[in-house]
């Protein structure tokens, strides 16, 4: 039996705008008779690992020199990490302490959809084989931002941080909308605790959320339409839109353009009334029908919600 589990950790760098990684492991339950180091005695290492995600879980592209040894906190009982609830047999009478373990994982490439395809295989195709309570958790948190991301709530946000005397300005896509803050709150109150592993909940929850969405979308602003880049072509919107790499800055400069101060206190002021106010403000941008290819349109609309 092998147990499928998740977590996610930011990556530890200088950057302003911080990223992260969907880190997979697996749980077997075989055991290894001899524990020398701080090494899980049934993690599946590298090979074995390996070979799983690629013929079982259809994770493609595999690439040996992704992977690593991760250090999670784990329950600890008699110098030996607990089994995992999937594979537990029995009570537990004897004291529990978190123990730093090591476990081979593999970052997963376009989370989103990888969580949603593990899920499904390991839930219906894939043998002998069950989702880790923290892998399932993860899996309806993604789902769930998938829900905001197909009513477009969402903004291009800026930032700004002090570069000497001038100001480098970052864009990051960020999900704007009532139900993103009331899904944050009751995924804090349901995230099992191998989730949060040493970091703030609600903050590791922000964190996954803001990357992927913003992964997400800065790769589909790649894909739109000529017909709607050329309009916007040498335009500010053009800097906000169509900018590829959140994690580098879309100017350095001094002082701060007008269009730039105007979109900032535009988004302050969104963002400061979002969760109390009733109006809410929707932008969809309509495809263009196929006798009539170049004509998209956008679509602004306002509605009170008592």
């Amino acid at each position: 039996m092998n147990v499928i589990h998740g977590s996610w950790i930011p990556k530890n760098t200088e950057d302003f705008v911080q990223s992260g990684d969907f880190y997979l492991w697996v749980e077997s339950d075989e055991v290894r008779k001899k524990i020398t180091d701080t090494i899980h005695p049934q993690h599946l290492p590298e090979k074995s690992c390996l070979e799983f995600l690629k013929n079982d879980l259809a994770v493609s592209p595999i690439s040996a020199g992704q992977g690593t040894l991760v250090s999670l906190l784990l329950p600890t009982s008699q110098g030996k990490p607990l089994p995992s609830p999937e594979l537990m047999h029995g009570e537990l009478n004897e004291t529990v302490t978190l123990q730093t373990w090591q476990v081979y994982a593999y970052p997963l490439q376009a989370r989103l959809q990888a969580i949603n395809n593990i899920h499904f295989l390991c839930c219906y195709k894939v043998s002998n084989s069950r989702i880790g309570s923290d892998f399932l958790f993860w899996y309806y948190f993604s789902q769930s931002l998938k829900q905001i991301l197909a009513k477009d709530q969402y903004i291009p946000l800026l930032l700004s941080k002090k570069a000497g005397k001038k100001i480098e300005l970052y864009r990051r896509w960020q999900a704007v909308s009532s139900s993103y803050e009331t899904l944050i709150q009751t995924a804090v109150a349901q995230m099992p605790p191998a989730c949060s592993q040493q970091y703030q909940p609600e903050s590791l929850l922000r964190h996954f959320a803001e990357v992927v969405i913003d992964e997400l979308l800065t790769a589909a602003a790649l894909e739109m339409p000529q017909i709607f880049t050329k309009k916007v072509q040498y335009d500010f919107l053009e800097t906000i839109l169509l900018h590829k790499h959140s994690a580098e800055s879309i100017a350095i400069c001094q002082p701060l353009p007008d269009d730039f101060i105007h979109w900032q206190q535009w988004q302050k002021k969104l963002l400061g009334t979002q969760v109390q106010s009733t109006l809410h403000t929707g932008f969809q941008l309509l495809e263009a029908d196929a006798e009539t290819i170049d004509q998209w349109r956008l679509v602004v609309s306002q509605r009170s919600i008592a």
